[in-house]
């Protein structure tokens, strides 16, 4: 069926296979590219599910994708993975209704003032930055669609300090929200 789409036969196909990523798989043959899960068993599993049904392009797609998200290196280009900030932290497990411990939080979410806070991703704390430092609620609205450049890289880089576009100030990021700046990836500045 997949090497063969124009046939269309009136058999019903009977997939015996865990249907979770089963949705992964049609999003890519119809788009040719899917969202890549955000932990790595899921994209291991994904990646078996690939194999299975003998996708070599989703493969080649899933391992280009790696390629392009954490871990980071100081002087790396990076972007935004989703530009609504709300939808990628529930997508981290990150929630503003006050579940979310805020021992588990991560710096860049917790406001700004004279009380010193740590980092829960990586234990950075407050103190460790200059005045420069901001949180990303204080993130101009245009900043978001702007290239990013790797000023630190923090434990097994599971935090990054990040400096974007002309803006001077200094934001301390989980890695998982950003990734790499593809070759298709432009800026207003190249056009």
């Amino acid at each position: 069926l997949v090497e063969n789409p124009t046939v269309a036969g009136t058999e019903p196909i009977f997939i015996d296979h865990d249907p979770r990523l089963f949705s992964s798989i049609l999003n890519f043959l119809r788009d040719g590219r899917t969202p890549i899960p955000d932990n790595i068993k899921d994209v291991d599993e994904l990646r078996k599910e690939a194999q299975y049904f003998n996708l070599t392009p989703l493969i080649d797609f899933i391992d280009s994708e790696e390629q392009r998200g954490p871990p980071f290196f100081r002087g790396d280009n990076v972007v935004w993975r989703d530009h609504n900030f709300q939808r990628a932290l529930l997508k981290c497990g990150w929630r503003f209704d006050g579940t979310t411990d805020e021992s588990a939080k991560p710096l860049c979410f917790m406001a700004r003032s004279d009380e010193v806070k740590n980092c829960g991703l990586c234990g950075t704390s407050s103190d460790s930055f200059e005045s420069n430092y901001r949180t990303l609620f204080e993130l101009p609205r245009n900043a978001t669609f702007a290239v990013g450049h790797v000023k630190k890289v923090y434990r097994d880089s599971c935090c990054v300090d990040v400096t974007f576009a002309m803006f001077n100030y200094l934001y301390h990021i989980p890695a998982k929200m950003l990734q790499l700046v593809g070759d298709g990836y432009t800026t207003a500045e190249d056009e």
